[in-house]
């Protein structure tokens, strides 16, 4: 409540999208959905198109409304809305009390607002792009994003491939604090690009 006694109201997410290229689209995510019962999809909105991104694979339809951030939920949960799909067409899609919505259907969620929204990587992505990413945002923005936990493995790797190269190269006069030179100027290189 702000001084003036109103109440300032935190509008409620919600889009409409047309519901034969929704379901279309969330059927071409079944595999990967499959696969990786356990993984997140990010849901969010940006310039007319809904997207929905798992870890390796992503989809967009074209929506309409407001949605100035993103939803987390597990991604399996999405899986019925193929099989069984709500009437309305177009969809409205919601986020309200850790809950997203389609039509009358819903699952558990979380809402992260704002953020980066269209923060990816190409499906291609180096060890060393990954590693990147955490020089230009920051770890909220790659939780929001759901790429943070790609980024600490990937810290992880080079990590551990560093400390294998130099007992390799030992005899050479390489040390692992040269190796780990070598990967932040091959860092800032991505950066700059």
């Amino acid at each position: 409540m702000s001084g003036s006694g109103t109440v300032t109201a935190i509008p409620v997410p919600h889009l409409a999208v047309e519901k034969r290229p929704f379901l279309n689209a969330l059927k071409s995510l079944r595999i990967s959905i499959r696969a990786r019962q356990k993984d997140e999809a990010i849901i969010s909105y940006s310039d007319e198109m809904l997207t929905i991104k798992l870890q390796d694979a992503m989809v967009q339809v074209p929506a309409t409304g407001t949605w100035s951030g993103s939803a987390k939920i597990v991604a399996r949960t999405l899986i019925p809305i193929v099989t069984f799909p709500p009437d309305p067409d177009p969809l409205p899609l919601t986020f309200r009390d850790d809950r997203f919505y389609i039509a009358g259907w819903s699952v558990n969620g979380s809402w992260h607002p704002g953020g980066v929204q269209d923060l990816s990587l190409p499906e291609d992505a180096t060890c060393l792009d990954r590693v990147a990413l955490r020089r230009r945002y920051s770890d909220r923005e790659l939780e929001d994003s759901g790429l943070l936990q790609q980024v600490r493995a990937a810290e992880q790797t080079v990590k551990t491939q560093v400390t294998h190269a130099a007992s390799v190269l030992h005899d050479l006069g390489i040390t692992e604090s040269d190796l780990h030179e070598l990967v932040e100027r091959k860092l800032d290189g991505l950066v700059g690009d």
